[in-house]
């Protein structure tokens, strides 16, 4: 809870490790990667050690793909 009122206080940097991504959006860092190799989020390396992500990347993600409502299955209509 602390890291994460640091972070509000703080402003939030244009590259973000892939680390604070995942903090950032509330997932793993594992599942940060994923996103990355599944190209629905943009990372850059720099080194064999070293890759960002820009926030506005992130934001973009975001916007593009908002939250949609899905009907439960068995509500579903089926078509032969």
């Amino acid at each position: 809870l602390l890291f994460i009122i640091m972070i509000a206080k703080c402003q939030t940097p244009e590259y973000l490790s892939f680390k604070e991504a995942a903090i950032l959006l509330g997932l793993s860092k594992q599942a940060v990667y994923k996103m990355v190799y599944e190209r629905k989020l943009q990372a850059f390396r720099i080194s064999s050690r070293l890759s960002f992500i820009r926030k506005g990347d992130i934001d973009r993600m975001l916007e593009a793909r908002p939250y949609e409502h899905r009907q439960p299955k068995d509500t579903r209509s089926l078509t032969l």
